[in-house]
């Protein structure tokens, strides 16, 4: 579905913020198994010109489940 114009301008934002000027870095979208609000950003980034864009459908817990180590990250405010 179409997203609020508030809330696209956080998404871009957050992208700029993640990927700089470049929009052919890799960027990796992420969630928890089943959930597929990664894959809806994975797939708006590329519809936004992000060019190297990676979702990774098991998620945080299908990575821990692999025994693979995780990171404790907590989220920021993209400011307006």
């Amino acid at each position: 579905g179409a997203l609020s114009e508030e809330t696209a301008n956080y998404f871009r934002q957050g992208l700029a913020a993640a990927a700089g000027p470049d929009k052919s870095r890799a960027i990796l979208f992420y969630c928890m198994t089943n959930c597929w609000m990664s894959w809806n950003a994975a797939k708006r980034a590329i519809e936004w010109g992000y060019s190297s864009v990676i979702w990774y459908p098991p998620g945080a817990d299908g990575w821990e489940r692999a025994n693979l180590p995780l990171e404790e990250r907590k989220p920021y405010m993209v400011s307006n």
